[in-house]
């Protein structure tokens, strides 16, 4: 009876710790601090919260231990686009895919930032590059839609100004 009475509390604390990903990867970092996996995807929760500072900790944290991880690398600047701070964000997809040039979320990452800055023939071949590594991919196909009517458009307006 006592027996069954420890394995009840011990599971209802457990409980607690995997009510939400956020507290989940929190227990986990505590209890693992040397774990990188778990610094990334407690930064990335951190990030989906709006809390970009603490998200940077624990990705150095977690760059500190794994420093040639494209993941690492990638969230950094997933968290530096929410910061508005696009020459960090630049850096860290290029740094990713220099990491692992197959990494069809950086190639996506970099080609959504070109479009920011409204390089549509960058972006373009950013989102092919993703999707010949992973050709199920909807919001490539999307983007690399979007960006051929953008350059199509902006060639047209080009060629009409020429003419005057």
């Amino acid at each position: 009876m006592v027996l069954v009475f420890f394995f009840l509390v011990t599971t209802c604390q457990r409980n607690r710790v995997w009510s939400d990903e956020f507290t989940l990867w929190k227990d986990t970092t505590l209890k693992s601090p040397c774990n990188a996996r778990s610094h990334m995807n407690l930064a990335i929760e951190y990030n989906e919260k709006g809390n970009t500072q603490r998200a940077l900790q624990e990705l150095e944290r977690a760059l500190e231990l794994k420093p040639h991880d494209a993941l690492i690398h990638n969230n950094f600047g997933i968290v530096y686009i929410k910061m508005e701070q696009y020459q960090p964000a630049l850096k860290a997809f290029k740094e990713a895919l220099k990491l692992t040039p197959h990494y069809s979320h950086a190639h996506y990452n970099l080609g959504t930032l070109y479009t920011h800055y409204q390089k549509y023939s960058d972006a373009i071949a950013c989102f092919k590059k993703a999707l010949s590594f992973k050709p199920l991919y909807p919001k490539a196909y999307n983007n690399l839609g979007m960006c051929t009517i953008f350059r199509e458009g902006m060639m047209k307006r080009l060629s009409f100004v020429k003419r005057l």
